[in-house]
């Protein structure tokens, strides 16, 4: 299928915007300013946490509640572009299969009336019957792929909802660098590469 590396591109770019980075837990000045409240004020307001589980909960009910309530907002967009274009495609799939369908069945039954679309004069019977299958077997795969897309707008809020305390190291790197071996029983240096993570 054409379509299933961009799919997979989609996918790979929505996981990879969050794991590239190392996070720290502010934990000294928020839990400073947390005691201190709770302690002066004898519980009288209480200190709003940001919940993982109503993260994940808004994103279940509402694809993209749980970013908006991650404060991630630029992440909705992305969220209803891919609903689209999975959505669209498996219409634009099923549409194509039942045109199919109907013009296979028609011929099939040898029937004697007009052909029912320009399909069932274009093509024989097992031509018909090859593309039917592949038109329906792309619906299905959009639907499992929107499927997917949903399950992983729930588990983007709920990571971020979890690392809603954490900060991006500045002094975090990724260095990837070709590397030249010598080894003593070949005649020629190895060429690899090296992948350094600097804290």
């Amino acid at each position: 299928m054409n379509c299933t590396r961009l799919y997979i591109t989609i996918l790979f770019i929505f996981l990879s915007v969050e794991l590239g980075f190392s996070q720290e837990l502010k934990t000294d000045s928020t839990d400073k300013v947390i005691s201190s409240l709770d302690t002066t004020q004898n519980n009288a307001t209480k200190i709003k946490k940001h919940s993982p589980r109503k993260a994940t909960i808004f994103s279940a009910v509402l694809p993209g509640l749980g970013q908006a309530y991650n404060r991630k907002y630029w992440k909705i967009p992305i969220v209803y572009a891919g609903f689209a274009f999975f959505g669209k495609t498996a219409y634009d799939n099923n549409v194509l299969y039942h045109d199919f369908k109907d013009a296979y069945d028609h011929k099939v039954l040898n029937d004697s009336t007009p052909a029912v679309n320009g399909y069932e004069q274009r093509f024989d019977v097992a031509k018909l019957l090859l593309i039917k299958r592949q038109y329906r077997r792309d619906r299905d795969y959009m639907i499992i792929i929107s499927s997917l897309w949903y399950i992983l707008n729930i588990v983007d809020a709920s990571v971020d909802a979890n690392l809603f305390y954490w900060e991006v190291d500045e002094n975090l790197s990724l260095e990837l660098s070709p590397q030249f071996q010598n080894y003593s029983y070949l005649q020629k240096p190895k060429m690899g590469l090296t992948l350094r993570l600097h804290f």
